[in-house]
């Protein structure tokens, strides 16, 4: 009989969809040898079928209270948000066989017997920790879907990097897919332009009307991973946040123009601003975002993935060990 590990998640048109896309990518790695449920206040009705078709059972719940009466010592919890304090934290602790942590922001995380935070800044001297916590840090655990994570690409650089994709995950509560777009038009650079909106995306129908003349632009809305791979595999840049969707890109050497619009975003984008192929564009200003893929065009690929493709490897081995 499998463990069981429980996810307490969170994702909406406000939250964004980045926790509950990486705790995904997780739970897809556990899943031969665990049993893996996801609790959530807020989830899109897309993204809880789509769990539920992997396999996995989503519940829906009201309040925090009643996540917390369903747990026991037979349990593994996972917790993916900001708003889950050292008190709840603690709460947590004492009800169950241990307790996991997804962490960016370099938190205050005291009872957690394991800290996963994928980000290239994050550093065992960021955490104070009790001596019982493990620490898995760094893009060498990164929480990438399988499509993206168990594949070594390896591309020849192209003469010409001309084919742009835009995507700013699920949400995209600033509507920057809109801003971007416009400014990658006006620069007149590209051959071609790919748009990813999702589940939360709220301003489609001001997209559509934008781009029904715009002949060298193509919008999918809601996608699944493994067309989100077919998509990014045909592109040369990428236009993104500093989020999970650029570890995406990076997995498969793009060029990659990137920024932040959320403080959340900060530290993940001062990890990896040094990286050759990817430029920063700050706050997403937009002359900042000219001059930045203005650039892009000119670099070439990297020729091999920054990920070796064995983070859902060392990632089990931990929960076996819990």
């Amino acid at each position: 009989m499998k463990f069981k590990v429980f996810i307490r998640v969170d994702g909406s048109s406000i939250l964004g969809l980045g926790h509950l896309m990486r705790c995904y990518a997780l739970a897809q790695m556990l899943t031969n040898d665990f049993e893996v449920s996801f609790y959530s206040i807020e989830m899109p009705l897309e993204l809880n079928i789509d769990f539920i078709k992997k396999g996995f059972d989503v519940k829906i719940i009201d309040s925090e209270q009643k996540f917390l009466d369903i747990i026991d010592v037979e349990k593994i919890i996972v917790l993916d948000g900001y708003k889950f304090d050292d008190k709840y934290q603690a709460i947590i602790k004492g009800k169950c066989k241990a307790l996991v942590c997804i962490d960016d922001l370099i938190t205050p995380i005291v009872f957690a017997d394991l800290i996963i935070n994928h980000s290239f800044h994050a550093d065992v001297s960021d955490y104070n920790l009790a001596k019982c916590t493990k620490l898995a840090l760094g893009p060498q655990y990164a929480l990438l879907q399988p499509v993206f994570l168990n594949r070594n690409h390896i591309h020849p650089n192209p003469e010409t990097s001309r084919k742009l994709f835009i995507c700013f995950g699920g949400a995209d509560p600033k509507n920057l897919t809109y801003a971007m777009l416009r400014i990658a038009l006006k620069l007149n650079i590209f051959s071609s332009i790919t748009i990813v909106t999702g589940a939360s995306y709220n301003y489609e129908r001001q997209l559509k009307d934008y781009i029904k003349d715009k002949f060298n632009v193509i919008h999918f809305h809601a996608i699944r991973s493994d067309k989100m791979f077919e998509l990014m595999e045909k592109t040369d840049i990428g236009l993104v946040p500093a989020s999970g969707i650029l570890y995406e890109l990076m997995s498969l050497n793009k060029i990659i123009v990137t920024g932040m619009y959320i403080d959340n975003q900060r530290l993940f984008l001062d990890g990896v601003k040094n990286i050759e192929s990817i430029i920063s564009c700050g706050n997403f200003d937009d002359l900042d975002c000219q001059v930045a893929l203005t650039k892009a065009v000119s670099l070439k690929r990297k020729a091999k993935s920054v990920f070796d493709g064995k983070s859902g490897e060392r990632i089990l081995s931990l929960f076996k060990a819990l």
